[in-house]
């Protein structure tokens, strides 16, 4: 079974402190990001759809485990939101992304 500290699910979500770090999460991006390639690292969430509806784009995710991210691609925005405190080198992740 895994830690519930790691998934991001209704009961997550429904937390107060959960739900007032991603009003503000989804109030840092801007409203229309239509024609922009944005990437989200890390799984699909409640957030992402929410960010997609708010921002009116379509963000595309990453697979496999994060400590070994390997990046194809050109993106305009990407986003990382709660996943680098939980990498063992966040600095190759962040390389990654650059």
């Amino acid at each position: 079974m895994r830690d519930p500290k790691t998934v991001i699910d209704n009961s997550y979500l429904n937390k107060k402190t959960g739900r007032i770090r991603w009003r503000k999460t989804i109030e840092y991006l801007p409203d229309n990001l239509k024609e922009i390639e944005v990437l989200d690292i890390g799984d699909r969430t409640p957030i992402t759809e929410a960010l997609e509806k708010k921002c009116d784009c379509r963000i595309s995710n990453t697979e496999g485990d994060l400590d070994f991210l390997e990046l194809s691609g050109q993106y305009n925005v990407v986003i990382s939101f709660e996943v680098l405190e939980h990498l063992l080198n966040p600095l190759y992740n962040l390389s990654q992304i650059n």
